[in-house]
């Protein structure tokens, strides 16, 4: 018996190794996979599209990621099929928002839209019932935990689209709202923000941020007598409660306006930060001016293309997933435009979110 399986031993092993020398030969013979050469970085920086002006977040994303800031806002691409309900749900909320404040709160309405269905898959269309709902709830719950507001705050400006030349460029933004704050005594910058999180941390840091900081610089260049005092953070924060495995969406909607009406101090945030005397000036040196040295270096013909191609074709691979989320030109970056091109579309209009208002 011992002989025989030490036999029956030596046959599987005598056939492995075979098998492993066969693999080994074929290995050999068979090429390895190769990424192929990629072509050298060359730069075509579309001028008339600069010259059309830049947002705050078109410069924020030139920060962290100059080639995303590149194939976005040079080479106008976008991947097919691209959505956001974040994104999306922030812009059905300020047009709420922009109707309820012109109107003192007497007349408001939501319009859950969705814009190019054609790319928009199904999985995302299965949630539109709980985030149409959503707006709904958030709206109508909103609307009356701030009816206050028109005695607090004087508007002076809603949603108003301010296009402003400043050491020869264009530089584009909206202000939210802009009013005079009674128990503040002063005029403030007013920025709407829908957020999953806001806490200690998120909050830390509000007082320095671009986008605030910018939009209060705007403020400050445009309205020199309605001299800005700071500004305030209206953040509307969306439901951290999860749906049950077999509740339905319409129970699970109950659920969360039940949630809301009993602590809206969870959903519903202010925060206004006062500006120091100098703090603009100090942003205007400090922060922003060198953004607009770069911008006017990218146009300069008198600077090297190997300078410029140094600045804009730098990939920064730590922007590549951002608030969970990867970046939408990852692909690109990974395989190579050749490979990727058919994932990707043209932009019809530079800064989709301002185009309407400026047309």
């Amino acid at each position: 018996m011992g002989k025989r399986i030490s036999k029956q031993i030596g046959e599987i092993s005598s056939s492995r190794l075979k098998k492993h020398q066969s693999d080994a030969s074929e290995s050999k013979t068979k090429p390895k996979r190769v990424r192929p050469p990629a072509p050298p970085l060359s730069l075509a920086i579309n001028a008339s599209l600069i010259e059309e002006g830049m947002t705050q977040s078109e410069m924020q994303l030139m920060d962290n990621c100059p080639e995303a800031w590149y194939l976005r806002y040079n080479l106008m691409l976008k991947r097919k099929g691209e959505f956001s309900w974040a994104t999306t749900y922030g812009g059905w909320m300020h047009s709420f928002l922009e109707e309820y404040y012109a109107t003192k709160g007497k007349r408001w309405s939501v319009n859950p839209e969705l814009r190019e269905r054609k790319f928009i898959t199904g999985a995302v269309l299965q949630e539109y019932e709980y985030w149409a709902g959503l707006l709904q709830i958030q709206a109508e719950i909103y609307a009356s935990h701030f009816k206050q507001d028109f005695k607090l705050y004087k508007i002076k400006e809603n949603e108003t689209l301010v296009d402003f030349t400043w050491k020869g460029v264009r530089l584009k933004g909206k202000i939210d709202l802009y009013v005079f704050a009674k128990h503040l005594k002063g005029y403030y910058v007013w920025d709407h923000k829908t957020a999953s999180r806001i806490d200690k941390q998120t909050v830390m840091g509000w007082d320095f941020r671009f986008q605030f900081m910018f939009y209060c610089w705007l403020a400050w260049k445009i309205w020199p007598k309605r001299k800005v005092k700071g500004f305030i953070v209206n953040a509307i924060r969306k439901p951290q409660i999860r749906k049950g495995e077999r509740e339905s969406t319409g129970s699970f909607l109950q659920r969360v306006r039940s949630d809301m009406l009993a602590r809206p101090e969870f959903y519903f945030y202010r925060e206004p930060l006062k500006l120091r005397a100098g703090d603009l000036q100090h942003f205007e040196d400090q922060i922003l001016t060198p953004k607009i040295n770069r911008i006017k270096m990218m146009l300069d013909p008198k600077i090297k293309d190997s300078v410029k191609i140094a600045m804009l074709r730098n990939k920064n691979t730590d922007h590549c997933l951002a608030y969970n989320r990867p970046c939408q030109f990852m692909q690109i970056c990974k395989n190579g435009f050749d490979i990727e091109q058919h994932f990707y579309i043209k932009r019809e209009h530079k800064h989709e979110e301002l185009v309407l208002e400026f047309e």
